[in-house]
């Protein structure tokens, strides 16, 4: 088995707006000696929580570990814009943005 060990983490400009909100992170001690799982997902991102979601669904007795650097929402996938819509929407439409309102 090969072992490798992260010097850096990645290089973000601050904290994600949003995420200011949610006020400090607590501290977690960083992972340390042997562990096992059946599945490991890396980041905990919507990719990766959605990852372990379904893989939770799949295999429910499955021991799944997923890894995050950072605060959960705090790298790209936060960044992006800290939510996800989950309706369907029809970005070429004349009135995505919304209806046009005329009058006071």
């Amino acid at each position: 088995m090969k072992h490798l060990r992260v010097n850096r983490l990645p290089a973000l400009p601050g904290p994600a707006a949003w995420n200011l909100l949610l006020g400090p992170a607590p501290v977690h001690a960083p992972l340390e000696g042997a562990c096992t799982a059946d599945i490991v997902i890396v980041g905990a991102g919507f990719a990766g929580l959605s990852a372990a979601r379904r893989a939770r669904q799949i295999e429910p007795g499955a021991r799944i570990i997923v890894l995050e650097a950072e605060r959960i929402a705090e790298s790209s996938a936060g960044r992006n814009s800290g939510f996800m819509i989950d309706l369907p929407h029809e970005l070429t439409s004349d009135d995505y943005a919304a209806p046009a309102t005329t009058g006071p």
